[in-house]
């Protein structure tokens, strides 16, 4: 069988294996060019799968994506499975990345393998959860200055009749004495 026709098959096999799964699934050669994705890539990035085989996902990135991704892929090939989270290039799907290097059967690294999932709500959602948490934080803080007023307060009356209370037996001590 030639290597066009087992490519082929290999591809489509790829393309049955994973076009059920919800994540986007991909297969990066040694120079970080794309050898499959599944058709999630296209809900994620607008593209077509077609449209990128053999080109380097670099062009699917801006520039400040485009560093943290390199980085992964570079960590990748020295055998670590990294995770990482970014943006393609035009749209506004946050991903949470994991890469896993590819070994042939003699163990030499081949290529990259990952997967992407979308986190766009969940970021929001941990957005919204920070900021409501600040907001808690700060209204602490403003209940808390306020209960420590209210207590400095209620110890001023409190010393304030005790004071009072003191003059007033004393002043009844007196009388007392005085009558006698």
């Amino acid at each position: 069988m030639s290597k066009v026709v087992y490519k082929l098959m290999e591809n489509e096999l790829m393309r049955l294996l994973f076009s059920g799964v919800t994540d986007l699934t991909y297969i990066y050669d040694m120079d970080g060019n794309i050898l499959f994705v599944n058709k999630v890539f296209e809900k994620f990035t607008g593209h077509r799968p077609e449209e990128f085989y053999g080109r380097p996902f670099a062009a699917l990135f801006d520039e400040e994506n485009l560093k943290k991704a390199k980085d992964a892929f570079a960590e990748t090939l020295k055998g670590k499975s990294p995770e990482y989270k970014l943006s393609f290039q035009n749209t506004r799907i946050l991903c949470e990345y994991r890469n896993f290097p590819i070994k042939d059967q003699s163990g030499n690294l081949v290529g990259v393998m990952g997967i992407a999932r979308d986190v766009t709500a969940r970021g929001r959602e941990e957005e919204q959860l920070k900021a409501l948490n600040e907001s808690l934080e700060k209204r602490v803080i403003e209940h808390t200055s306020r209960l420590v007023e209210l207590n400095k307060e209620l110890m001023r009356e409190t010393n304030e009749r005790e004071r009072l209370e003191k003059e007033l037996k004393h002043g009844m001590e007196k009388q007392k004495q005085s009558m006698l």
